[in-house]
């Protein structure tokens, strides 16, 4: 008799993986719109600040390449993070990190 896939360990992994995603990811959404109606006033350089929430928008295909320059082995954090036995990069915070800013500018612009 074959088991269904579901009830496999990677299939179980991967479901655990995706709802801590979601619970954090849901977390930036609460912290952020909150912060963000508490603070509704006009900046004196907020054309500036919300060219930098839209970045996500213009470099998310170059994300990828940023998040390896800085996370990577031979990246600005790597060293550092290797020596800590911090794993970042695929690992859950990495994901978690992507997630969150992929995801800020649809919070931050409601």
């Amino acid at each position: 008799m074959r088991m269904c896939a579901i009830v496999e360990d990677d299939a179980i992994s991967a479901i655990e993986l995706t709802l801590i995603t979601r619970d954090c990811g849901t977390l930036n959404l609460v912290f952020v719109s909150r912060a963000h109606g508490d603070c509704q006033i006009r900046l004196p350089r907020q054309k500036i600040l919300l060219t930098l929430i839209d970045l996500p928008f213009r470099f998310s295909g170059d994300f990828r390449l940023i998040y390896v320059l800085l996370f990577g082995a031979q990246g600005w954090f790597g060293g550092w993070l290797q020596a800590h036995d911090i794993k970042i990069l695929f690992a859950v915070p990495g994901i978690v990190l992507a997630t969150i800013f992929v995801t800020f500018p649809f919070v931050a612009r409601n």
